[in-house]
C-alpha cells in the first residue's frame, strides 16, 4: 500500500513558530514590594514629549524578535510604562508599572523620569521582585526630595546571583492627578546592564498619562446641567 504523506495546513505551518515563542514567556510574583515616598510639595517643572537621544521604538512601532543565545539577549529589549494610555482623576493616584519583556541574563538597570510636574506628581517608587536575589538587590531611588530637578531610579543585582530572563516588573510608579490635561512619562538615560556591567540593547514605548476632572453627580451645586439633567 502506498504510503499517503501527512501535509499541515498552510497557516499552521507559520502559526507554529509563533506559539512556541510566546509559550516561553514567564510571568512574576506581585508580591513583596516595598516602596519610597516623596513629599507632597515635590518641586514642579514642565518636561514634555520625548527628548532627543531616547531610544524609540522601531519604525513599524513592534519589538523585533526576541532570543537568548548563550546567556546574552538578541536585539533591543521593549521597555513599557503601564498601559500605552493610562487615565486618572484629579486628586487620585494611579500605579504604572515599568515593564521588561524579552531580557536575557539582566544584572540591572538605570534610568531618569520626566513628565509635566503641574499635571500629575510622583508619590512612591516601589520596588519588585523581578531582580530579587540573595544577596539583596541594591536599589537606590534619588530626586523625591522638594526641589530636585529630576527623579533617578536604579537598581543592581549582586555579580554573584548571575541575571534573571524573561518578563517582569522592574518598578512600580504612583503617580497623583494635580490637574486636568495630559503627559508624557519618558524614561531618560534608558540603560539596562548584564551582571558583568555590559550594557543590553533597549528601547522604550512613552506612555500618556491623561488627568480628568473629578465627575460631578447631578443635583451637586456645581453641576452646569440645570434641572433635570440637562445643560441649559
Amino acid at each position: 500500500m502506498r504510503e499517503i504523506p501527512m501535509i499541515l495546513p498552510l497557516a499552521l505551518v507559520f502559526c507554529l513558530p509563533a506559539l512556541l515563542v510566546a509559550g516561553t514567556t514567564s510571568a512574576t510574583s506581585e508580591g513583596g514590594a516595598t516602596t519610597r515616598t516623596a513629599p507632597a510639595n515635590a518641586s514642579s517643572g514642565v518636561n514634555t514629549g520625548l527628548p532627543a537621544g531616547v531610544p524609540s521604538a522601531p519604525a513599524d512601532g513592534e519589538p523585533r524578535p526576541q532570543a537568548c543565545a548563550e546567556g546574552k539577549t538578541l536585539g533591543p529589549v521593549r521597555i513599557q510604562i503601564g498601559a500605552v494610555d493610562a487615565l486618572v482623576f484629579v486628586g487620585n493616584t494611579v500605579t504604572l508599572p515599568v515593564l521588561v519583556k524579552g531580557v536575557c541574563d539582566l544584572g540591572g538597570f538605570s534610568f531618569w523620569l520626566t513628565y509635566d510636574r503641574s499635571v500629575v506628581q510622583l508619590l512612591e517608587v516601589g520596588e519588585t521582585p523581578f531582580l530579587a536575589g540573595s544577596p539583596p538587590v541594591d536599589y537606590d531611588f534619588t530626586g523625591l526630595l522638594p526641589g530636585a530637578p529630576r527623579q533617578t531610579i536604579r537598581a543592581n543585582r549582586p555579580p554573584e546571583s548571575g541575571g534573571v530572563d524573561g518578563r517582569g516588573i522592574l518598578a512600580r510608579l504612583v503617580f497623583r492627578g494635580l490637574a486636568q490635561g495630559n503627559t508624557r512619562i519618558n524614561l531618560v538615560r534608558l540603560h539596562l546592564y548584564d551582571p558583568g556591567g555590559d550594557e543590553i540593547s533597549s528601547f522604550q514605548v512613552p506612555v500618556r498619562l491623561t488627568v480628568l476632572p473629578v465627575p460631578v453627580p447631578p443635583g451637586d451645586p456645581r453641576d452646569m446641567r440645570g434641572a433635570g439633567g440637562r445643560r441649559p
